[in-house]
């Protein structure tokens, strides 16, 4: 009879072992759920942000060159073509050439009689918008 106990406490032991496995299995696997949204979140944030600073960074320098995106696209290492200039960036927002680019800027240049605007699109490599400012300046031609 005591070897009935002796196993009976054993088995109860082991399925409480079993129950406190599966609960902390289930709440680590929570947390990382968890974990990894907060991660998205926190590279989404970042590449705004870095995306804001890019934006104005052009857009300062598009009214210092007075609209001219030949010049722009010179300081910045970017494509000018008519009245739009690309340029691309890669993880690091470090400016890189086409093929490498994990984002892409887009300047768009409209003139009218004495205003020069430009449209400054940033998307990521595969389409999704960033951020978008419009910048003004006087129109000096």
């Amino acid at each position: 009879m005591s070897t009935h106990k002796a196993r009976s406490k054993s088995s109860l032991f082991l399925m409480e072992l079993i129950l406190v496995i599966l609960f902390f299995s289930i709440s680590a696997a929570i947390c990382m759920k968890v974990f990894a949204a907060a991660k998205v979140k926190t590279d989404f944030s970042r590449n705004v942000s870095n995306a804001t600073f890019v934006a104005e960074t052009i857009a300062e320098t598009f009214k210092d060159c007075d609209g001219n995106l030949i010049e722009l696209a010179e300081k910045f290492d970017g494509e000018a073509s008519g009245t739009t200039l690309i340029i691309y960036y890669d993880n690091e927002w470090n400016s890189c050439k086409k093929g490498n680019e994990s984002f892409v800027m887009t300047v768009n240049k409209t003139t009218e009689e004495y205003l020069q605007r430009a449209k400054i699109d940033i998307n990521t490599a595969t389409g999704e918008d960033l951020f978008e400012l419009v910048v003004a300046d006087a129109n000096t031609d």
